[in-house]
């Protein structure tokens, strides 16, 4: 068989031998991948039951599919009465060598891997397929912890007593159920005790039942009671070994009678021992945040009653929410970085623009102040009176340049003439243009000045009206 290509395949080497028959490694030459390829021995290939036994495995296996199942490429007929199973090739070591290897599987261990494999088989009997021979070498354990259940429907039967018998009673001894071995009815329940006794194996290393002979083995089945897991694993906390030997009952209507009611009860049971199991594996297990406190309880015969508070239906069950991918919880955090940022940005950008408004007022433009006219007082003050441009005493200012209206002024009679006569009046003099302030002084901002500024400007004003009475006063002498 090695280097002989079958359809697209060509097979490369041998994985090992079953009961039954023969995987190799081969490799798809059009997709380039590696594949498992399974025939039957040669000294089997005459029989009909098994060659229909082994098309009818893969026919079930090929309505399956599910993460923890191994998948079916092809079923490929390669001679007369030989057929070749394609599947895929799960690298890693298979749960028997893993146990043979390692020995007992912790607590947070087991209650991590072991739910992958009841949703497979769960799977299985949802699309109305029993498994019956359910082991630990039909479980592959991938590099990452990833069980994956192989193996539906071929029984392993010829040799020793951990190969599947062909005949009366299919599956493997350590791992039949009651009604299996004697030859009754099985469905989905034989499952469970099979699965039962799977958990009881990898928390403790071994199986419940040994004998020295077949005969005791299959007696030890269906009339002895399994011992407890702490007598071979004394850290088994005692709801987790309630819920073990609950799978182990010999009447199928006493067990757990799905696969979820099982992961269900295992994962309340086991919830309180699991502090060293992190949080992403807590998720895997679908176990509840805060469980409630579970209470020991003594084996009894009856029907199985979960520990401390009743069973919750699978339906009401509310599960945890999911743990966030890292590219998710990485994408939430820069938006929300990203919104604080911004937010910041805008809340500086409003300060700013406050301070600026009220530090710096907006000033109309200067050719639009008019500026108010100056009282009629003020406005005749300014200008009949002299701008003081030095401080020269009155007397000597040339006194022929009246500074006021020449109408208001009051000149006396010449001497010699009749009292009451009117005085000649003398040439009007006009005195020089008196240069405004405001005409003279250069365009200047039209600001509204300052009380400082007021009180100056009255002060101007009323020593020039000083100095024009003393004027007046003079010349009236």
């Amino acid at each position: 068989m090695i280097g002989s290509v079958i359809g697209t395949y060509r097979v490369e080497s041998c994985l090992g031998t079953g009961g039954m028959g023969t995987v190799y490694r081969g490799v798809d030459v059009m997709l380039d991948r590696p594949v498992a390829i399974k025939v039957l021995k040669p000294e089997l290939v005459n029989n009909p039951q098994l060659i229909e036994r082994f098309r009818t495995e893969a026919v079930l296996l090929a309505k399956l599919n599910h993460p923890n199942i191994a998948t079916l490429y092809g079923f490929l007929p390669i001679g007369p009465h030989q057929f070749a199973m394609v599947m895929e090739f799960l690298p890693g070591l298979s749960l028997d060598a893993w146990l043979r290897q390692y020995g007992a599987m912790p607590l947070g261990q087991a209650v991590v891997m072991f739910p992958g494999i009841l949703d497979a088989i769960g799977h299985a009997h949802r699309h109305g397929i029993i498994h019956r021979d359910i082991k630990p070498s039909n479980v592959m354990v991938l590099p990452d912890g990833t069980p994956k259940v192989m193996d539906f429907g071929i029984a392993r039967a010829m040799g020793s007593s951990h190969q599947t018998r062909v005949g009366a009673i299919v599956g493997t001894l350590e791992y039949m159920s009651p009604e299996q071995i004697q030859g009754k009815e099985v469905d989905a329940r034989s499952d469970i005790y099979a699965l039962g006794i799977l958990l009881y194996e990898m928390l403790t290393g071994r199986v419940p039942f040994v004998a020295d002979s077949e005969y005791a083995l299959l007696q030890a089945h269906i009339h002895n009671p399994p011992p407890p897991p702490q007598v071979f694993t004394p850290t088994i906390p005692e709801a987790v070994a309630q819920v073990v030997l609950h799978a182990l009952e010999k009447d199928p209507q006493r067990r757990f009678q799905t696969a979820e009611e099982f992961k269900l009860a295992l994962s309340l049971a086991a919830a309180p021992g699991l502090t060293s199991v992190p949080a992403h594996l807590r998720v895997a297990v679908q176990l509840p945040h805060a469980p409630p406190p579970v209470t020991p309880v003594a084996p009894v015969a009856g029907p199985f009653t979960p520990p401390a508070v009743a069973m919750p239906s699978v339906a009401n069950h509310t599960l945890p929410r999911p743990a966030l991918k890292p590219t998710e919880l990485l994408r939430r955090k820069v938006l929300t970085w990203s919104l604080a940022g911004f937010a910041v940005f805008v809340f500086l950008l409003a300060m700013v623009a406050y301070v600026w408004v009220h530090r710096h007022p907006a000033t109309p433009p200067t050719g639009s102040v008019t500026t108010p006219p100056l009282p009629p007082d003020r406005e005749s003050a300014s200008s009949q009176i002299p701008a003081a441009t030095s401080p020269v005493p009155i007397e000597e200012r040339p006194t022929t340049v009246p500074e006021t209206d020449p109408e208001n002024i009051q000149t006396l009679p010449p001497p010699g003439a009749p009292v009451g006569s009117t005085p000649a009046t003398p040439p009007s003099v006009v005195p020089p243009p008196v240069a405004s302030d405001r005409a003279t002084a250069p365009e200047k901002s039209r600001e509204k000045p300052s009380p400082k500024r007021r009180d100056k400007d009255r002060a101007v004003v009323s020593e020039r009206e000083r100095r024009r009475r003393e004027a007046l006063k003079a010349l009236d002498q």
